[in-house]
């Protein structure tokens, strides 16, 4: 999805996921992926092009239907499939309180490569290689 249709969905989909309110105008993304499984929405990602190689995973979530069940780790294995065959390498920082995340993002193979402290929360720097395919 382009930054101009996510726009139409990305309140709510942070609300729905996070219980948070995060305008759509704070978004600065390249794309969304997002999965769905019989119209019905099961996650989300929010991407931005750091080169033409490289991809930083910014946001994302599970919705209802597929959070706390495995829909979501194939959710998020489908979506870093469909990454590692435009670029070389994906990166994120992801919470170290958010220990489904973690584990996620180790199962698919990224690695840690650094820590980061933003307003008092401890990030986890991932990073990984798909190889040869560049977008």
């Amino acid at each position: 999805m382009l930054p101009a249709e996510w726009d139409k969905y990305s309140q709510d989909a942070h609300a729905v996921c996070f219980g948070e309110v995060r305008p759509a105008g704070m978004n600065r993304i390249d794309f969304a992926l997002t999965t769905i499984e019989n119209d019905i929405p099961l996650s989300y990602m929010t991407c931005r092009e750091v080169d033409s190689e490289s991809i930083y995973m910014q946001y994302g979530g599970a919705f209802p239907s597929a959070k706390g069940s495995v829909k979501s780790f194939i959710s998020y294995t489908m979506m870093i499939n469909h990454l590692s065959t435009r670029y070389k390498r994906a990166s994120t920082l992801i919470s170290n309180t958010n220990h489904a995340m973690l584990k996620f993002a180790m199962k698919v193979g990224l690695e840690i490569i650094g820590v980061r402290l933003f307003k008092g929360e401890i990030f986890v720097e991932h990073l990984i290689e798909f190889g040869g395919v560049n977008g």
